[in-house]
């Protein structure tokens, strides 16, 4: 097979956007699922986690999270090497579709009180092959948008990519909405937290066609193909140690912030203020819409001024310095200032979000890049997950 030496001219603005807009399906699939377990967690937990008192029951189900992130550092090894070895493609399309199989199937699982134990033993076995898949779906969308855009292009491709954090909300906003209305009053607590698994039925269908569609990425077909590395993770970190901890510390940082302050706060509203379901899915909507159009736009600053490093620094920054003053103000239980307050918070996610992968991509070569960042962002998501735990502990 002949195939060119300059693999830029193979990259085009359409074939990133087509991954891009794939990626950022799955990712926001998978970001949806872990927002609807910790807000669904707040109704189902008596279900699956009979206790004697309510904030037993859910602190059991919240554990239960820590499972699917126990899992993401093995998977993240099994679809890195395979990426790695076999191609992109492959087990970026095999970990979507395992991640679907196994989120639909908690939807249909049976009650505690309707099998016993085998319920919680069954979902918390779910949760564990959750974690094993996603650890490939969101690193190869990474991996993949960064060898096929164009260079001056890349973290605009990969902004698309962070979109998948606000879309995430936007699917538990119309989930919610959705619930609410096939499951009104009584029924909502018992029926509400299947139906909103379900509805994520939707982008996974749409992000598979997408995906079956997608190529081969030329980068890896040319640079990394020919000379495999037999075990990609050991040659990433006996070469380039220090490089794999940056990963694995910045990917703890993101992680932290978004599963704290983002995907828990659907949460937040039911457990600690006096907002109504309607207006929390009202305000996800909107915030979250905003934050879709901000996550390109940060993207392509951080590719006109190119300084990656300084930029993601500064996004990370700014996420640290405003999340305790939003939260005070949405523990107000106003529906105009949680709006604002939210607002401003996820303005600034995608800022880091954007250019992370990129500059991981740009300092890694094509032989190990599937494996260090699906390790890497592995080991850091279950540091990062810790923050859910922690707010409710400490509340």
């Amino acid at each position: 097979m002949s195939l060119p030496a300059d693999t830029e001219k193979e990259k085009s603005a359409s074939k990133a956007a087509l991954i891009s807009f794939s990626s950022l399906l799955g990712w926001g699939f998978e970001l949806f699922d872990f927002t609807t377990f910790i807000y669904a967690a707040t109704l189902f937990a008596p279900y699956f986690f009979p206790a004697a008192d309510a904030n037993t029951s859910l602190l059991y189900a919240f554990a239960t999270t820590a499972v699917a992130f126990f899992a993401r550092p093995v998977g993240g090894f099994v679809f890195g090497h395979y990426g790695d070895r076999m191609g992109r493609k492959t087990a970026w399309f095999t970990s979507l579709v395992g991640m679907g199989v196994v989120t639909l199937g908690i939807a249909c699982l049976p009650t505690y009180q309707q099998v016993g134990i085998a319920a919680t033993v069954a979902l918390v076995s779910l949760r564990l092959l959750q974690g094993f898949f996603l650890a490939g779906e969101q690193a190869g969308g990474w991996v993949l948008v960064a060898e096929v855009s164009p260079a001056k292009y890349r973290a605009l491709f990969s902004g698309i990519v962070a979109a998948a954090t606000p879309f995430s909300g936007i699917l538990l906003s119309i989930a919610l909405f959705i619930a609410t209305a096939l499951a009104p009053g009584a029924m909502y607590p018992v029926w509400g937290w299947r139906i909103i698994f379900l509805v994520g039925a939707v982008p996974l269908a749409l992000a598979l066609v997408i995906r079956w569609k997608a190529g081969e990425s030329v980068e890896w077909k040319v640079k990394a193909a020919p000379k495999v590395e037999k075990i990609p993770l050991f040659t990433a970190i006996r070469t380039d140690l220090r490089f794999f901890l940056v990963i694995l510390f910045s990917f703890a940082g993101q992680a932290l912030f978004i599963y704290s302050a983002v995907t828990f706060l659907p949460s937040f509203f039911t457990l600690y203020t006096k907002i109504t379901v309607p207006q929390i899915a009202t305000i996800t909507l909107v915030t979250n819409i905003l934050s879709i159009a901000m996550a390109p736009i940060w993207g392509l600053i951080s590719d006109v001024r190119k300084s990656r490093k300084w930029f993601i620094a500064l996004g990370f920054i700014i996420n640290a310095i405003t999340i305790y003053p939003v939260m005070v103000v949405i523990g107000w239980s106003d529906f105009w200032y949680a709006m604002l307050a939210k607002a401003v918070l996820v303005a600034f996610v995608p800022m880091a979000t954007s250019a992370l992968p990129i500059w991981i991509a740009e300092n890694t070569k094509s032989t190990i890049r599937y494996s260090m960042t699906a390790t890497g962002a592995g080991f850091g998501a279950e540091i990062g997950r810790l923050g859910p735990d922690l707010e409710v502990f400490l509340r």
